[in-house]
């Protein structure tokens, strides 16, 4: 029986394409020329052993009116965004970037004005993380594309979504529905005050991933994380169904910025819950590594729920008397119609 992909989503789809490429990968054995695959599809990053080291690997695409806008966003926010989101797949492994390569799908009626302005914020977001561009691909194509692989390294250990454990608490750095509230504001032509107006447009046009925070979770003895892209909610049942566990997440307890409750006073828990874009690190471990690190780290980190035994990936949202709630969002897929296990 045929299927289009948006009846199977985008995750259904690449579970599918998974147990083509693991098969493959099984009957002939993972170890080529000295290098051991560690972790392949399923990940913020694959990892592989390479001698003493480990070396990480992502990609990422922004596609023209799908990701971005040129009639809201400048060349140089673009950019910065286009290299920026490969980095905080890397800070969610706990390890650090180094080199990307780049692949433009471009109509033949670009400005070459334009590309050097895309440049410039790629060339921005790289001088401020240390990551080197050392090439890439050009294409001709209807629509505008931006490509990104981008190479890291580890000391030893490396951060997965699939080591949560029973009784792990769940936290998250930073704050929550500021990128999605900063798009709202952006789409919608609102008007707030300058600095509401600057917070939230920086936070969904300027993503700072949390490199530094990655590396200190490591350190601490964290061993589940991933970064915040597709929505709370969403990622959470991504991580939960590759630790086999479910979860239970306290709305009261959502790290939400004022900005946002005061711009969107109905609407700041969705947000937070499923908006996506914010780039924070979701993590899991045992209540005394997370006092660590709180303690640590300079940026704020919240405890917003914990790891229960249950149907792998299923996630349960309450508020503060413990009732279930119902969300208007379930997060971002490609093709719309996959949904998270959710209560």
């Amino acid at each position: 029986m045929s299927m289009n992909i948006e009846e199977l989503g985008e995750f259904g789809l690449i579970e599918r394409l998974k147990l083509i490429v693991t098969e493959k990968v099984t009957h002939n054995s993972q170890t080529t020329h000295d290098a051991t695959l560690l972790l392949g599809i399923g990940d913020d990053a694959a990892v592989w052993s390479l001698g003493n080291e480990i070396e990480l690997f992502t990609t990422d695409t922004m596609v023209e009116n799908v990701h971005f806008s040129t009639e809201n966003s400048t060349w140089q926010d673009i950019g910065w965004k286009a290299l920026a989101v490969n980095i905080s797949d890397i800070a969610a492994m706990g390890g650090v970037p180094k080199y990307a390569a780049i692949t433009l799908g471009l109509p033949p009626s670009t400005q070459v004005e334009s590309m050097i302005d895309l440049y410039k914020g790629i060339q921005e977001c790289g001088l401020r993380y240390n990551t080197t561009i050392i090439g890439g691909d050009m294409v001709s194509s209807q629509t505008t594309f931006i490509t990104i692989g981008l190479t890291g390294i580890t000391s030893g250990p490396f951060l997965c979504r699939a080591a949560a454990r029973t009784g792990d608490r769940i936290a998250v750095t930073g704050n929550l529905g500021s990128s999605s509230a900063g798009l709202r504001l952006i789409n919608e032509n609102l008007q707030l005050n300058l600095r509401d107006s600057k917070t939230l447009r920086q936070a969904h046009l300027r993503p700072q991933p949390r490199l530094q925070e990655g590396q200190t979770l490591l350190n601490l003895g964290v061993k589940t994380a991933m970064d915040v892209s597709d929505g709370l909610i969403a990622d959470l049942a991504k991580l939960c169904l590759a630790s086999a566990k479910c979860a239970t997440v306290w709305s009261n307890a959502l790290p939400i910025a004022s900005e946002v409750w005061r711009t969107f006073p109905s609407e700041s828990i969705d947000l937070a819950l499923s908006g996506g874009e914010d780039y924070e690190l979701l993590f899991t471990a045992p209540q005394e590594i997370i006092d660590k690190v709180i303690k640590q780290l300079s940026i704020k980190v919240s405890i917003i729920g914990e790891i229960l035994e249950g149907i792998p990936g299923k996630v349960t949202v309450v508020d503060k008397d413990n009732n279930h709630m119902n969300l208007n969002s379930e997060g971002w897929d490609h093709f719309q119609l996959w949904k998270p296990n959710i209560l």
